[in-house]
Order: C-alpha cells, then structure tokens, then sequence
C-alpha cells in the first residue's frame, strides 16, 4: 500500500506539473484596443488635440494639419462609455455638470482564468462576476466612435455637408495609452449624400488623437487690462478668452496674450519627409528663419529661442508633445497655400506647440505660370478692355485716376493720415473675442429675390441665377454672422487664389524660376512662423510701408511693413529673407511683457488691421497695394484684371472646382462697393473733428486741409467703382467670353465666362445692398443713386446709370437688360425729392395710354404717328383743360404705339426712359412701364 500511495502521489505531483506548463489561451482579438484605465482614473487633467494627418488623395474634404482647438479635460468612465470631459468651466469642478467635448462607446474588461473543479483553467475569459466599475480595462468599440472634430476646427471642413459619415475603424499601430501620452489615429470613411453633384463617391480622412498631462509651469500669463486695452489697436495678437467669476459669483472674462514662455528655448522639428532642399528657409544660420528670430530677440535682451532639429522618425506629426515644420508635396483640393496653427493652454494662453505646413506641389507649375504671364503681358495691349471703357466713362486714363493721393507727399499730412485710419477701422460686433452675441448688422439684409423673379416673369432666363446669386449672398453672409467661430483663433490659414497673380508681369521679367519659387516660399514661410510665434494676420502692412515710402522712411523696395500681410506673388518676390518692421515691434512687444516697445523707440505706430475687420473695411484688404482709397482700389481693380487668365482659363489643371468663381466674384465686387460705405460713413469732417480734438497744437487751417484731401480722395475712389462697374458691365463676348466654354468632343470645361462678373457689377451698380461698414450708423443703403446730387460725384454716377440703364451692352441672356432697370426701380424708389415728385424712380417713368385718351391729353391722332418711335411737340395751350398734368410742362414727348395702346415718355422728367426710347427697345419700353407701375402702385395698371 506505501508503494501504492507513493506512485499516487507521484502521479499527481507529475499530473500538476504537466498542467502548470500548459501555455494560456489568451483573448487574441481585443489586445490591441484594450486600454488600461489606470491611465485614465488618475484625476489627472489632460491637454489635447485632433489632427488630420492622412486623407484620400486629391481629396475634397478636409487636408492634412487641419487640426481642432486644444482643450482641456479630464476622462470619466460610463457604463457604455469613456467621456473626454471639459475642465475650462468655471462653477466648480462638478464632472456631473462638465460640458462632454468626445466619447468613445465601448465595454469595460477585466480578464480572468475560471477555476473548474478545483482547478484553475488555462482558457482566459472576461470575468462577468464583478460589476463594470471594478474592471480594469476599456474596450472602445471603433465602428460606433463619435468624430465630432470638424466642429472644433477654427478653419472648418469645406464640403461637410456634401458628405455622411459611413464608418470609422482604428488605424493598426498607431495606440499609444502611456501616463505620460495618450494617442491614437481613427480612419472615418465618408460617402457623398448626393447634395452636392461634384463629391467623390467615398473620402477617408485619418484624425490622430493626442493628449498630454497638464503640468504645473511657472509661465506667467500676459493679461490685457480687458478688451478695450490700447494694445488691442496697436499690435494683433492671438488670445485667450478666460471665463472666471468675481466677488460678486458673476460671469466675468479675462483676455490673455498667446505666447510662448518668453524664457525658455522652444524646440521645433522637420516632419519626417520634409524635402532637403527646402531646409535652408529654416536653419540657414543667416538667413533661416530661426536665425533671424533667435537674432532680433539677442539683439533686444530678450531671452526666448528657437531652434530647428532633423527628426529621428520618433516624433510623429500630430503628437502634441513636439512642433513641427512640414511641407506636404502631394495635391490635395481643399488645402490652402499655407497653415500655421499654435496650440495655447485654454487657461493660461502659454503656447504648448505648433507647426507649421506649406504644399509645395504646383509652385514649379506657379512658376512656370508666372513666366507665362510676363510673355503673355509683353505682347497684350498696354491697357485693358476695362481701363479703356473707365477711360471712357472718365474722361482720362489710369494715370489720373490716383492723383488725389498726393497730399500723402507731405511729410505731416500723411503722418496724421496715418493717426486717422485706426479710428475709421471696424469689426464684427459679434466677434469672438467681444463674446457678443448680437449680430444686428447682419439682420438688416432680409430681401430676397423672388420679388425680382416674379415680376421678370416666367418666361424669363434669369431665374436660376437669380435664386443662385441670394444663396451665395447668405452664405457668404454666414461666416460674419458666425464671427465667434471664424475670429479671433490660431487657425488662421494664408489661402490660395487667382489675386496671388495680380501684376506679375514687370516684376519678373528678369526673376528666375527658382527665385520665384524660393521667394514665395520664405515669405508664407514667415508668415507661418509668425503665426506660430503668435501673430495675427495685419492687412495694413501695404498701406503702412506705402506711407513709409512716400515719408522717406523706407526707400527700398518694401511693399508692406509685416509678412503677417497677403501680397500678390510679384510683391513677394525680391522682398528681403526677413521679418518687417511691424513684426519686429510686435514680437519685441510681446516676449518682453511690453518692455521693449519699438513704437516709442522710432515714433511710429505701425497700422493693423486683421481678419475681424477685413469684411467691414475697403481699405483693410488682402492682396492690394497703396494707402489711400484710390489706391487701394486701383490695386484692387488691376489685380481682378491682371489675374484674368489664371482665374478662368484651366491652366492644364486636372481637376478644376469652379463652383466657388461667382462667390468670389461676389467678394470682389462687394468690397469695391464699400467705398460708397466709405464714402458715407467715414472720415466725415465731424468725425476728424473729433478724432483731432486733442490736437491743439495743429491749426485749425491744417485739419480741414487733412480733412479735405481725404475726402477729396474718397470722392474720387466712388467714382472708379462705378466706373468700373459699368466698365465689366459692357465687357463684350469679344474680349472676353461670357459664357462657359468647352471641349466640344470630351465635355472639358475649357475657359469659365464672365456672366456672373457682370451680373454682380449689375447688381452693385444699380441695387442698394445694405452691407455693413460702421455698426453705429445701422443700414444706410449702399446706392449710387442718392449720390446723384451730389456736386462732385453725381455728374460721373448719373452719366454711368442713364448708361446702364438704356443699354447694358451685350449679355449671355436677353433679360439682361431688364434686370438691371428693375435693380434700378426697386433701389430709385427710396429716393423721394421735397416737391411731390419721386424724383430717382420718375427717370424711368413711361405712361400707357388708350387711343382716345391719348388724342384727347395731347391733340395727336395716334393714328397719324409712324411706327417705331415719334418725337411729339403738343401744343399744351390750345389743350386747356384736357392737357395731361404730368407731361405738360415738357417741351416735348416720345411716343411709340404698341398694339394700338400709346406709350408715352418726357425726355427731361424721364431721361433715363426716354434714353430707352431713343435706343428703339421696344421690349425695353413695354417692361420699363410694367416694372415702373409695379414698383410705386403696386400692380400694372391698365391704360388711361
């Protein structure tokens, strides 16, 4: 029996032994996605961000660096899911209360091996016999994830709406769950709702996930004094809006700076296929951009650095722990020429990282266009079919037409000019950074065009483009009345359009392809970094270095005083491989806590002007030259000229998204409309006045010469823009194709017409569009016609109305003509004069009359007048009694007979009918009377 019990024991003891080396079968699918929660339950808050950092190629949503505000959050386990929740409120830190900014669905884990029979198994299996909140790990169910980014991202996601979100799934090796970073990269699948005819069947983006602790810092925010603190006017920088209660438990904010810790070294990094040869823009240690910033703060006492490393392919775009430089070669459709968004504590405002992006795919093809351009200009006309139409409509020619800007010639005048042009600068009531919430200036603009599209008819062309031309009214109405969401944020981007091209041809004639390119690339490059660095966009730079050129205080060939400005790309080229001037006092400014102020150092104040105010201002532009309105608007107007032949011919461009030309013809014309606004609204004499109130030591003689000059020139910038109005107006099929062409065998959009330029310089010559400028003065309407009366102005405008009015040249559509006389009715019929009359509308009055009443009122038998058109001289004092009120004091009438009912016209109380008259438009009679019953009785009357 020991024997027995002894091989029993054996036997066990060996049965065990067995067991123990049998390997565990392990839950093999779930590994990769099974977070530990430890990382999360800690308390710890986290900073974090999203980025896209792959898409589908060429694609038509999103870009890769598009990236969300960095937030400020802790996690918080649910039942079914892990919630990223906000830490930036400020009643308490109640996490039941606390705004979700993301969640992942998912199922809580906890592995475990079952005991059976005694023994423990060697199968592992999810151990259901403990409650969710006493697991220790997280499955996040990838399929049912929630990608909201698009809502947080300050530059937006064009083309969303056109797109359904099909799926999402994790991308395979991109989990990092450390206590140190979070990361992960989710790819959503998005497929075209058919809203929009151009999307692509399926686009997928990548949004990498990064999260990083928030560590205590020695940082000492800068803190406005509030919102009107004088260096708001002064220097344009990022900030933070901080919500905080004071003693009185009431909602109050605190606006801090944007900025790097001024004390420290910051670190940036070449993404990994950043191209070699670019390089240089960065680390040359003259020229590089860090060497000429890291010089100008030694140079000034300040201790901030940067500096620039090559990667080792351990720091990943995207992860918010490092800041990158990256240039991304490949096409992609919806991304702009540049990109430099900083990532600032949402408490603190210090700067975490940054980085900056370029696409860098079409320059050589730039380039290539640009040296296009200077053949093409060598062998054109010395001025356009426009100048010579303005020529025309003027009396002279472009080297008049900027004269008035002269007095910018005397050294006090243009100094006090430059004083001035603050005080007349105005943004969104509802930006952002004023946390307004009233967007009246945008309330106003209520009409609509069925009003128009009923009374043209139905067997009228204009319909479509009509209903067409109001939402691309609204839309482009929306990003205003939606300041908050476009304002004052980090996202700002350097876009990429036809006015880059304005003016290329003189300026390189002699500049190489590889100067154009380098040129370009520095100078976004700048711009990027300055972003980074802190700086807002300042689209005075162009009028503040052209007042230093006339002054004589920069006589090189400076065309703006800050590379936070847009220039066209012949502007660029040739500049120095520098910072200017306004970004040196601004980034003195703020990385010495004000101590180092330029502006007190040199006596100039260095205009700015930025993206909240670029809507409500004509003189606060991207892309322009010069200082005073006519300038500014000649810039404007030979850049939408010169950029011709890049804006709508293909250019060999494969894939050619014309949908936005008409709104961005619409911004074109819309900001060469304002100078009426300007004209209206600003640099009024009571206004200077004012504003030089305190300048007692300047001669009253002296303020009202400024003042004089200024309105002098003004004045003449309103007449440019009808002039130029009418100009586009008359554009002839001839010089420039109205309609779309196309390859006749393959479909291939060829060449987009001009119709909706000239649609748009319709509306705005003849219609009254209450845009907003200044908004204290509420809506004045923004029309030429109460500036008929005008003694300067109105000769020019009722020269260029009655023009347009009697005959708006040739047009795609034979309504053409029509619309324009019905913008004009519609707009006249506010304008009344102080004797009765309605003077503006009354132009374009024609009466109808029976035969027999018509005999009786004017002593002709109708049935003696010829056909087409007849100049009438009725004897009105043999008529007596029966004479006709209205036409009587006329020397004499036009008259036309159309089926035997007679129309009738004065040429001196309705010159703008009679012009139709005299033009033989019979059509153009018969809908001048409806349009003119309609408009002030309400309906067409019948005949007298």
């Amino acid at each position: 029996m020991k024997h027995l019990a002894l091989i029993t024991t054996i036997g066990l003891a060996f049965s065990l032994a067995c067991a123990k080396k049998r390997p565990v079968e392990k839950v093999q699918t779930l590994d990769a996605s099974r977070w530990a929660k430890g990382v999360f339950e800690n308390g710890q808050k986290w900073l974090y961000k999203v980025t896209i950092v792959n898409n589908t190629a060429n694609a038509a949503l999103g870009f890769v660096g598009l990236q969300s505000d960095m937030r400020l959050g802790t996690f918080r386990f649910t039942e079914n899911s892990l919630e990223f929740l906000s830490s930036e409120e400020v009643f308490g830190d109640d996490t039941n209360n606390a705004k979700v900014i993301n969640s992942w669905s998912g199922t809580h884990s906890d592995y475990h091996r079952a005991v059976v029979g005694g023994q423990v198994s060697n199968v592992e299996s999810e151990n259901d016999e403990i409650p969710w909140n006493e697991k220790s790990f997280f499955i996040v169910d990838w399929t049912s994830a929630i990608v909201s980014e698009e809502d947080s991202f300050g530059y937006g996601i064009r083309g969303s709406r056109c797109f359904d979100k099909a799926g999402s799934r994790l991308i395979k090796d991109s989990e990092s769950i450390e206590s140190e970073h979070v990361t992960f990269t989710i790819a959503v699948d998005f497929k075209g709702n058919g809203k929009c005819a151009w999307t692509d069947d399926i686009q997928t983006l990548h949004y990498k996930y990064s999260f990083i602790p928030d560590k205590p810092t020695d940082y000492e925010p800068y803190v406005y004094t509030g919102e009107v603190d004088p260096l708001m006017k002064k220097y344009g920088y990022f900030n933070t809006v901080v919500p905080r209660v004071d003693a009185n438990n009431r909602l109050q904010y605190d606006f801090v700076m944007n900025r790097w810790d001024p004390k420290k070294t910051h670190t940036f990094y070449f993404a990994e296929d950043f191209p070699n040869e670019y390089k240089w823009i960065y680390n040359d240690p003259e020229a590089g951009i860090f060497a000429r910033t890291n010089k100008l703060f030694e140079e000034n006492g300040i201790a901030t650095r940067f500096e620039i490393q090559d990667n080792d392919g351990s720091k990943k775009f995207g992860d918010l722990r490092y800041s990158f430089i990256k240039f991304i070669d490949h096409p992609e459709r919806q991304a702009p020429l540049g990109y430099g968004p900083s990532d600032a504590h949402p408490i603190t405002g210090e700067i975490i990282t940054a980085n900056s992006m370029m696409w860098i795919s079409d320059l050589k093809f730039y380039a290539l266009r640009y040296r296009d351009e200077v053949e093409y200009e060598k062998i054109q006309d010395a001025s356009s079919s426009i100048y010579r139409e303005m020529g025309n409509i003027l009396g002279n020619g472009p080297t008049n037409w900027t004269e008035t800007a002269g007095f910018l010639e005397n050294a006090d005048l243009s100094f006090y000019y430059r004083y001035l042009v603050p005080e007349f600068t105005y943004s969104s009531p509802g930006n952002y950074f004023t946390r307004a919430i009233d967007n009246t200036p945008f309330q106003g603009y209520e009409r609509t065009n069925q009003y128009i599209v009923d009374k043209l008819g139905p067997t009228s062309s204009l319909p479509t483009h009509l209903q067409a031309t109001e939402e691309t009214i609204r839309e482009g109405l929306e990003k205003y009345a939606n300041a908050e969401k476009y304002g004052n944020n980090s996202f700002t981007v350097f876009e990429f359009n036809e006015a880059i091209f304005g003016n290329s041809g003189n300026t390189f004639q002699d500049a190489t392809s590889e100067q154009v390119i380098n040129d370009i690339l520095y100078r976004v490059a700048v711009h990027e970094f300055g972003h980074n660095l802190n700086l807002r966009h300042n689209f005075y730079g162009s009028v503040d270095a052209r007042i230093n050129r006339i002054r004589g205080e920069d006589l090189s060939l400076k065309r703006t005083s800050s590379v936070m400005d847009y220039l066209t790309g012949s502007d660029e080229v040739g500049l120095a491989y520098d910072w200017e001037d306004y970004d040196r006092a601004a980034l003195l400014y703020a990385y010495s806590d004000g101590k180092v102020d330029m502006a007190k150092k040199t006596g100039i104040v260095h205009l700015y002007c930025t993206d909240d105010h670029e809507f409500f201002n004509p003189m606060c532009n991207t892309f322009d030259q010069g200082a005073t309105p006519t300038e500014i608007l000649m810039s404007m107007i030979d850049n939408y000229d010169s950029s011709y032949r890049w804006r709508n011919f293909r250019y060999d461009r494969a894939i050619w998204d014309t949908r936005s030309y008409e709104g961005r013809m619409l911004q074109t014309m819309l900001r060469i409309k304002l100078m009426v606004k300007l004209y209206q609204e600003t640099f009024l004499p009571s206004q200077v006045a004012q504003e030089m109130a305190g300048l007692d030591f300047l001669s009253p003689t002296f303020k009202d010469n400024l003042t004089a000059f200024i309105r002098q020139d003004i004045t003449e910038a309103v007449k440019l823009s009808a002039a130029f109005f009418a100009a586009v107006i008359k554009q002839s099929s001839f010089d420039r194709d109205h309609s779309n062409l196309y390859d006749e065998f393959t479909g291939q959009l060829k060449q987009v017409g001009i119709y909706p330029d000239k649609a748009w310089a319709q509306r705005f010559l003849m219609f009254d569009d209450a845009f907003p400028l200044n908004p204290n003065f509420g809506f004045i309407p923004v029309s030429y016609i109460n500036l008929r009366s005008n003694t300067q102005i109105g000769p020019v405008v009722d020269s260029i109305l009655f023009d347009s009015f009697v005959n708006a040249g040739e047009a795609p559509y034979t309504d053409f003509d029509d619309l324009g006389r019905l913008y004009y009715g519609i707009n006249a019929a506010r304008f009344f004069d102080f004797e009765g009359e309605q003077g503006a509308v009354d132009l374009m009055k024609i009466e109808c009359f029976t035969s027999r009443t018509f005999n009786s009122q004017f002593g002709v038998d109708s049935a003696t007048l010829d056909p087409g058109f007849n100049r009438l001289t009725p004897d009105w004092a043999t008529l007596d009694a029966n004479a006709n009120d209205y036409f009587k004091t006329e020397t004499e009438v036009l008259a036309t007979v159309i089926n035997d009912e007679v129309y009738v016209t004065g040429p001196t109380k309705n010159r703008y009918a009679a012009g139709v008259f005299l033009n033989n438009d019979l059509n153009g009679v018969l809908n001048s009377h409806r349009f003119y019953k309609d408009i002030t009785r309400g309906e067409v009357e019948s005949c007298q």
